[in-house]
């Protein structure tokens, strides 16, 4: 029964594949039907950079429905190794379609909240607010008037809605 419900757990595996290998395996033996009600999976990655070892998101997989008995899965974002930054893989039509039901808002609507919140948090970071706190207060404001939050960082929504190339 779904009762709205969300939790989370962690697995020791390289890849979003092998965890669902090691899932469907002794000694867990998890069917695919269940597998496939897990949302995403994050997988976390080591690496070694200036003589120091660092923790980083390696990709961001969500499941994307089954297909013969075969989770299928879609990579929404990635870590580049080589220059050290996120890439986006794929746009995510499955979660953007699961969020918009859930908050009765329309997929234009999610995917505008999206492009507003990846610009607020290029901003924070553009006026180094990433401590703790100012970041929380910053994100209770938004929650409760995302006007006010907007414009105490000197934006506009409208600029916010608007594509890169329209600026």
């Amino acid at each position: 029964m779904n009762i709205g419900k969300y939790c989370m757990g962690t697995l020791h595996a390289s890849t979003s594949r092998e965890t669902i290998m090691r899932l469907q395996n002794e000694p867990m033996n998890v069917p695919e039907v269940l597998i496939n009600l897990v949302d995403v999976f994050v997988i976390m990655r080591r690496y070694n950079h200036n003589g120091k070892i660092q923790r980083v998101v390696g990709e961001l997989v969500e499941t994307a429905g089954m297909e013969e008995k075969m989770v299928l899965l879609s990579a929404l974002w990635t870590f580049d190794f080589s220059a050290l930054k996120y890439r986006e893989s794929s746009i995510s039509s499955i979660y953007r379609d699961r969020l918009a039901q859930a908050s009765g808002k329309s997929p234009k609507e999610v995917m505008q909240e999206l492009r507003i919140r990846s610009h607020i948090i290029d901003k924070l970071v553009e006026k180094d607010i990433k401590d703790f706190t100012p970041v929380t207060e910053f994100f209770r404001t938004y929650s409760t008037d995302p006007d006010a939050a907007i414009n105490s960082l000197g934006l506009k929504k409208e600029d916010l809605l608007r594509s890169p190339t329209e600026k």
